[in-house]
């Protein structure tokens, strides 16, 4: 039963505004008209009770004062002869005449033509009261005479009449209460509309407005009740959205536009620095080559920081042209093989692994996911060589894949020195560097790199690492194919 309740309840919240007023108002209407019906019929019944008593008893005191002499006498023909006036009304079933010993003295029965001085349908005697059945109402009336009770008398009567006459007084008020449940619903119907048309138009402006927010919308205000603040109010919120939708849309305009300027510019600056220090490292090589014994010690180690620092703006440069490359190499998004991948980046590694006498393990299967392949190879490279990169012993790396509900979390640990938590934050900053360059060679754009290109797939980038206790690179990819 509460189940049934719960889902009826589900149910009604689940149909539409028009007909649960429609409901609530007929609801509220046939409810009252029944209470109605129902409290006027209860009143009827009890007013009808008291008539029919009323009527009965003044038909017994007449039939009390005629059969007085009967029962001085101790006349039962005559007593009979008393109550045979009862016939005249249809309603009467039976009489019975009662001596002051409360033995049967005279009867009436509608159902038989004679009549007998002893019936055995007459109920036992009593003074005065009256009996209620669904089928009969029972009267006793006591017969005095000279101040001196001489006898009884119970007149019993049928309620066919009654019942018949509420039956038709019942299809009269069905009739009526029919056809002001159809006014209430013509009435309602027009009503509802008043209320639920304005609410409807909203709706389906706000549908309209959620698939395109670059459209302005108002909605039409038809009143100042609570419908009409609720349009105010939708149509304050839906201005501002607008507004904010032009002003985002103005600055990601903006903003791709600088992006592609600086890319031009970047691409542009490395382009052209990079025939500079050409020209600088081909000319110190010339130099040290054909001058070299005319040189001093101390001549022969500028021409080596001049030498150093050319290879060092060249590897930057390279490092600016990868990190600006990202995503925009305009190979197209498709499924990659991760194990596979892998085993490439393995193999291209190889001479590295078997110079730092490495260990690499793949734990567990790789999935196949969607996503650029080529940066997603150079991501899984970086972070091996970075972590062949910063162990002072023989490195020994752990590659593996865990599905989640809607992506696939990877991650690259390594026995390494490991990472001061307070620097976590910055590892994957641009050109940032959290050791001397005498001790570990590199320009610090490879983890930038990274977390750009998991981005770029619509991932996350995060460590756990302890200085002294290795490093894990955790990132993600998601199972559903980026646009």
């Amino acid at each position: 039963m509460p189940h049934t309740l719960t889902q009826n309840i589900s149910a009604f919240h689940s149909l539409s505004i028009r007909i649960k007023l429609l409901i609530i108002i007929i609801g509220i209407c046939v409810s009252a008209l029944v209470c109605s019906a129902v409290l006027e019929t209860a009143f009827n019944w009890a007013r009808e009770k008291e008539v029919l008593v009323s009527r009965l008893a003044i038909t017994a005191e007449m039939i009390g004062l005629q059969s007085a002499a009967a029962l001085e006498f101790v006349d039962a023909k005559a007593g009979g002869e008393d109550l045979a006036p009862l016939a005249a009304d249809a309603m009467i079933r039976k009489a019975c005449l009662y001596n002051d010993a409360g033995v049967v003295f005279a009867s009436y029965n509608q159902r038989r033509e004679d009549i007998a001085p002893v019936d055995a349908l007459c109920p036992a005697a009593r003074e005065q009261g009256v009996l209620f059945s669904w089928s009969n109402l029972g009267l006793y009336h006591a017969i005095i005479h000279n101040g001196r009770k001489i006898g009884s008398l119970y007149i019993e009567r049928g309620l066919n009449d009654v019942y018949h006459g509420f039956a038709q007084q019942s299809l009269e008020k069905l009739g009526i209460v029919l056809a002001i449940i159809g006014l209430v619903w013509a009435f309602s119907f027009y009503f509802q509309r008043m209320i639920s048309q304005p609410i409807m138009q909203l709706a389906a402006i706000a549908r309209s407005f959620s698939q395109d927010r670059t459209q302005r919308v108002k909605a039409v205000k038809k009143g100042n009740d609570e419908v009409g603040a609720l349009v105010d109010a939708f149509n304050e919120m839906t201005e501002r959205i607008y507004t904010n939708e032009q002003q985002l849309s103005q600055a990601i305009e903006e903003l791709t536009s600088s992006n592609t300027e600086l890319e031009r510019f970047a691409y542009s600056c490395s382009h052209d620095l990079q025939e500079p220090l050409r020209m600088i490292s081909n000319y110190a090589a010339l130099l040290e080559k054909n001058a070299k014994q005319a040189l001093t010690p101390e001549t022969g180690q500028y021409l080596d920081y001049i030498t150093d620092g050319a290879k060092r703006m060249r590897e930057l440069i390279s490092g600016i042209l990868s990190y600006a490359r990202v995503g925009h190499q305009g190979e197209a998004m498709q499924r990659v093989d991760v194990n596979a991948l892998v085993d490439y980046v393995l193999q291209n590694l190889n001479e590295a692994i078997k110079e730092r006498g490495a260990l690499v393990h793949k734990v567990g299967p790789m999935p196949v996911v969607y996503g650029n392949r080529t940066l997603l190879l150079q991501i899984f490279q970086n972070l091996i060589s970075n972590a062949m990169k910063f162990c002072k012993t023989a490195p020994e790396i752990w590659v593996k894949a865990a599905e989640q509900p809607q992506e696939w979390e990877f991650s690259v640990r390594d026995n390494g020195i490991g990472i001061d938590p307070k620097y976590h934050n910055q590892v994957f900053e641009i050109f940032k560097r959290l050791n001397r360059r005498e001790e570990y060679q590199g320009t610090g754009i490879g983890l930038a790199i990274f977390k750009k290109a998991v981005e770029y797939h619509g991932g996350r980038a995060w460590i756990e690492s302890e200085l002294g206790k290795g490093t894990t690179f955790f990132f993600t990819i998601p199972k559903e194919r980026k646009s």
